[in-house]
């Protein structure tokens, strides 16, 4: 039966629908990075980028909702190329000061599948002076997904060009098959996998194997917990990444140390020096350079003090006496 209410929740659905397309066609974006960590290093191997919208009344617009308008309005193209120029441009600011950490960007497999797609990762590299090392594409199986044989040879094209492919969710979006056919340079596993159930161990242990045996890392995501994070280094996974570790943050807050990178919020419990491993050992104390950083933006500048990074009161030297102490 019909209702006035019923009218009323369709006239809203269909305001925030255009809402929504109003912001892909202002390209009303914004670009969020959250690293992604070697676990027994605590280097950064790459950094995700991450879309992000914004409507006229500051509402903040996630990445599904954003590409489903996309793909409805046919602009999907403008949206990975606004992606793709940034995220880009960022790596290539990181490069200029010696940090050689590849950027990644995801794709849906319907539009890497398109002829043109790897060649337009290309040409967006060679604008951003970069080499095809600086580039990782993180590959999401959407539900258009087209024949596997597309995907297969877009991943050849890929390897030409020295881009790394990175299968998202293989544990719940991907077969063995696939993994097999597209054999790609790391996988990564959801929450699901990481779950305290004897089956969801035995899913994700089979998998790590797997892709152990094909070359391929693994990565843990949204490792949000300290059991999620110890879940993960039992299973074997090589990365993690995850607001436990460093949270998503714009490109200004990423807090760069070489080797370690990671971001200025006291939220976040770095890894130790040697990584996660360490971390929860009983005899390693957890470095937290984050939680001191993040204090020392609290406290008055020493006005003879040089800044340090990220506008610290105390100069990068202070830092790293501290940590080797």
């Amino acid at each position: 039966m019909f209702t006035p209410e019923m009218a009323q929740r369709a006239l809203t659905l269909s305001e925030a629908v255009a809402q929504r397309a109003q912001v892909v066609l202002e390209q009303s974006f914004r670009l969020d990075f959250q690293p992604v960590y070697d676990l027994h290093s605590a280097r950064a191997q790459r950094v995700e980028a991450l879309l992000r919208g914004f409507t006229p009344l500051g509402q903040t617009l996630r990445p599904r909702a954003l590409l489903r308008v996309a793909e409805a309005t046919g602009r999907m193209p403008e949206v990975t190329h606004w992606v793709l120029e940034h995220a880009l441009a960022e790596a290539a600011a990181w490069r200029r000061e010696g940090h050689l950490v590849p950027v990644s960007v995801n794709l849906g497999c319907s539009e890497l599948a398109l002829t043109s797609s790897v060649a337009v990762l290309a040409r967006s590299l060679d604008r951003a002076g970069l080499p095809g090392q600086a580039l990782v594409v993180e590959l999401n199986r959407d539900s258009s997904a087209p024949d596997l044989a597309e995907v297969e040879s877009a991943r050849s094209r890929l390897r030409e060009h020295k881009i790394a492919l990175v299968l998202e969710n293989a544990d719940t979006d991907w077969s063995m098959a696939d993994l097999h056919s597209l054999s790609p340079d790391e996988v990564t596993l959801s929450q699901s996998s990481l779950a305290s159930d004897g089956a969801a161990t035995t899913v994700g242990s089979a998998l790590v194997d797997a892709a152990t045996d094909l070359g391929a890392r693994v990565t843990a995501k949204h490792l949000d917990t300290d059991a999620l994070l110890r879940r993960a280094v039992r299973l074997g996974c090589a990365g993690g990444q995850g607001s436990l570790l460093a949270p998503e943050c714009e490109p200004g807050l990423l807090e760069w140390r070489t080797p370690h990178l990671t971001s200025r919020d006291g939220r976040a419990r770095p890894l130790t020096g040697r990584g996660a491993v360490d971390t929860f050992h009983t005899c390693t104390p957890t470095f937290s350079y984050a939680e001191r950083a993040f204090a020392e933006t609290r406290r008055s500048r020493d006005p003879s003090s040089p800044l340090g990074p990220g506008g610290f009161s105390r100069p990068r030297s202070h830092f790293d006496a501290a940590e080797e102490s």
